[in-house]
């Protein structure tokens, strides 16, 4: 031990008067500590006067969604504007990728300011880099980084993904157990790409822009932590349950019924849009095993294809309170889960019990959209506009019937009657030429060069709360794709639906000033199909009220013109107008069962249907009944449905609106047929539309 001492008092004189070693030191521990931060998706690096932090944690996303790269930058050097920019790989055989996604950022001097570039997840691509440009876009290397992986396309079961939004670590294990136990034996389908998705983040770097959310399925947050969240945040997350997700807010302190910061936070004095009341827990689902007996014959439960024995806290009951445990409200077409403790750990147990209470279609992705924009949707060709990018299949057999008697006897006879058959050679040609120039310039005037568009869409108005949520199916069809792309608002989700020809082969979109798409969209002369989802404030109203000769009255106070204003009044009595002008009044009357069977028709007759020359390639789109079968494998998931979604699930509402919601129409709320469109983005200035259909659907008019 002397000897080694000896030895080490030695070196250490010598290795001070190297004054480069303690750098090279400082140097190495510095790549030691951003290796780990990088691994963990956070890091933090600094150049030219300008520090970046960013996060790319995230869940979710295997099927479509936007992902946040969230980034806060400060600067220490006199205002600058910089570029965030991610730019995808190619990736598998069709080499697919993902979109380029900038957003310029103005930073004043000795300022921090935090933005998110979100980027869209529209390919089985799941790669690229990200880079911060200076102001002459030359890219600065020590702020960027190379490969950094997002979100893997799911293949197999679906997976709910957690957020859970917490200063402190949360124990999520046995979330994970109860959803593992729960996908072996709810679903036939054994293949699962994912053994976990949840992530737990401090409320810091949170996106402020509901769209940012919609890759998640399930967000938790304590109450108190959800109060002290920016009010820029907690709008966010609540436009985000508005639109079809789940909000877990936990810690509640008391029933949800009787706490009135839940109320106050959530808003719900000046909301119409939800649900009667809370609904408590119902303790039939306590139990362990559901209907098909999650125990094997051995008392071990399937978890991933593997058998294993649950813990005595796994089998525990943990969670207190009994029905009261947690409770559930629609949020217009999302759900508020409040829990009177914390739900965190929990047991699985306690977790399966809150999975079996829940509607599969809320926390599974594709079921909740109808769709994935992340590989072919099967219900493509249902929705295309009648009579584009047909092949003109007449005009053809008329030109190459021509062309075959002009081009064959008639020049050979011509020819032979003036002695100049050594002329074929230029006449042939030459009529052939002439032949597939009048082909292509009959199919450029056919189809012609602008855009035409095709519009599905359900919008949900909370009159009271003066928002608006609106759902779209948007099909788009040119003769030449617009030179500036698509242009949708930020507060615009923008969900592609790929044709079975069809996926994103590059693109790009730019958040600068709007959310921008300039190329790879949209494309020349094929359809081009997207979901959308709006949030959006709405001052607008229609009244409903009781005039001097007792009869109903509607007043429409909304910038479109209704057509067959169907309205429910607190006693379930429908009543009908045939129109009401934007502005005017109009007398409702005892809706009739001819009134509600011609907007039966109605909806039959817009119902999305196949072209005639559709080979059926798929099982047919039945909107209105259940689906057919549709083969596939066994260790995949089945194909998308677009009639899963809230806007069709609203749509099926007025196939029996007298029955009792939840499958008829909600008391005290109106649903009309608006006889323009109600504001659903299109992503173009113009497009001509065809067989569109658009519902409005309104609370608080009465």
């Amino acid at each position: 031990m002397f000897a080694l001492c000896s030895g080490v008092a030695g070196i250490r004189p010598r290795l001070q008067r190297l004054p480069w070693v303690p750098a090279l030191v400082a140097v190495w521990l510095l790549c030691a500590v951003t290796a780990i931060q990088a691994g963990s998706g956070e890091w933090t690096a600094q150049q030219d006067d300008l520090r970046v932090t960013v996060d790319t944690r995230w869940c979710g996303g295997g099927s479509g969604g936007y992902y946040p790269i969230r980034v806060r930058l400060t600067n220490t050097a006199r205002k600058r504007a910089v570029t965030l920019r991610f730019s995808g790989h190619s990736e598998g055989r069709d080499s697919s990728r993902l979109p380029d996604v900038e957003r310029q950022v103005v930073i004043d001097q000795n300022a921090t300011v935090q933005a998110t570039l979100s980027v869209p997840l529209v390919s089985s691509a799941a790669n690229g880099d990200f880079s911060v440009l200076d102001g002459r876009g030359a890219r600065i290397d020590g702020l960027s980084k190379r490969s950094i992986n997002l979100s893997d396309r799911d293949s197999g079961v679906q997976r709910p993904s957690l957020l859970v939004i917490s200063p402190d670590n949360v124990d999520c294990s046995a979330f994970e157990k109860a959803v593992s136990i729960y996908l072996a034996n709810a679903s036939r389908h054994s293949s699962m790409r994912r053994s976990e998705d949840h992530v737990v983040l401090a409320p810091s770097m949170l996106p402020e822009n509901w769209i940012d959310y919609t890759a998640v399925d399930l967000i938790a947050v304590k109450l108190s932590v959800f109060e002290k969240l920016p009010q820029a945040v907690r709008t966010a997350l609540l436009q985000w349950t508005e639109a079809g997700g789940n909000l877990l807010v936990t810690n509640v302190g008391k029933p949800a019924a009787e706490s009135e910061d839940l109320r106050r936070l959530l808003e719900l004095s000046s909301r119409k849009a939800i649900s009667p009341a809370w609904r408590p827990a119902e303790l039939k689902n306590r139990a362990m095993t559901n209907e098909n007996n999650s125990l094997t014959e051995n008392g071990l439960v399937m978890i991933d294809g593997q058998q294993v024995a649950l813990s005595t806290q796994d089998a525990a009951e943990v969670w207190t309170g009994g029905s009261a445990a947690f409770a559930d409200r629609t949020l217009v077409m999302g759900h508020v889960y409040a829990f009177t403790n914390d739900a965190f750990p929990g047991s699985a147990r306690d977790w399966g019990w809150w999975l079996r209470s829940l509607d599969s279609r809320s926390w599974e992705w594709t079921t909740r959209h109808g769709l994935s924009s992340r590989e072919v949707h099967p219900e493509f060709q249902y929705f295309l506009i009648p009579g584009m990018g047909d092949p003109p299949k007449i005009a053809f057999l008329v030109l190459i019937s021509l062309f075959a008697i002009v081009i064959g006897p008639v020049n050979y006879f011509l020819l032979a009657r003036r002695k100049q058959l050594y002329l074929l050679v230029v006449t042939i040609p030459l009529i052939a030429f002439v032949t597939s120039s009048a082909l292509f310039t009959y199919a450029i005037i056919a189809d012609g060069f602008g855009a035409l568009s095709r519009v599905r869409s359900v919008t949900v108005i909370d009159q009271d709360h003066k928002t608006a949520t609106a759902w779209g199916r948007i099909s788009l069809y040119a003769g030449l794709a617009p030179s500036n792309g698509l242009v949708f608002s930020p507060e615009t989700a923008v969900l592609p639906l790929w044709g079975i020809d069809g996926g994103l082969e590059s693109g790009a979109v730019d958040w600068t000033r709007t959310q921008h798409l300039p190329y790879g969209f949209m494309r020349s002369r094929l359809h081009s199909q997207f979901a959308t989802i709006t949030q959006r404030p709405e001052r607008g109203r229609l009244e409903i009220r009781t005039g001097a000769d007792g009869a109903m009255e509607a007043s429409n106070g909304l910038t479109w013109s209704l057509s067959m204003l169907l309205a429910k009044d607190k006693d379930g009595n429908l009543f009908y107008a045939p129109a009401v002008p934007a502005g005017g009044n109009a007398r409702m009357t005892a809706a009739t069962s001819e009134q509600l069977k011609a907007l039966r028709t109605l909806l039959d007759d817009r119902a999305p249907a196949p072209p005639a020359t559709y080979d059926g390639s798929y099982e047919s789109y039945e909107p209105y009944s259940s689906y057919r079968g549709y083969p596939y494998n066994q260790n995949e998931r089945p194909p998308s449905r677009f009639g899963s979604n809230p806007m069709e699930q609203y749509l099926l509402l007025m196939l029996d609106p007298a029955a009792d919601s939840p499958k008829g129409m909600p008391r005290q709320s109106y649903m009309a047929v608006a006889d323009g469109n109600p504001g659903i983005e299109l992503g173009l200035t113009a497009a001509p539309s065809a067989k569109d259909l658009h519902v409005i659907v309104g609370f608080g008019a009465f």
